[in-house]
């Protein structure tokens, strides 16, 4: 693991032990739904299902989605086994995340 994803997962964990994230393809769905996401985060291999579930619904609110790192390695990085979607709650989190992507070449798609 390279030390950017070591550092953006590190963004990801703090933002867990805050309870600022919504951690899996459901709670990020209805974080979605809810207006409540400033970003959702996705592994580089999550499965058709979660990307069918939140990059249209991400791409309709307008809400970024970045791509980075494997389901394993997210969910350990948050205490739980293999995630494979993320609604980032806190708008200075996502800022940062983005910033952060955006200065370490980390995978964003833009939504929108």
């Amino acid at each position: 693991m390279s030390d950017d994803e070591r550092r953006a997962l590190g963004l990801l964990g703090l933002g867990a032990k805050a309870g600022r994230i919504a951690i899996g393809v459901e709670a990020a769905h209805s974080a979605l739904r809810a207006g409540k996401a400033e970003a959702i985060v996705m592994p580089a291999d999550a499965s058709p299902r979660s990307k069918e579930q939140l990059v249209a619904l991400a791409g309709h609110k307008k809400v970024p989605l970045f791509t980075f790192s494997q389901a394993e390695k997210l969910g350990a990085a948050l205490g739980r086994p293999a995630v494979h979607g993320v609604a980032v709650l806190d708008r200075q989190l996502a800022k940062g995340l983005k910033s952060y992507a955006v200065a370490h070449e980390l995978k964003e798609k833009a939504a929108g």
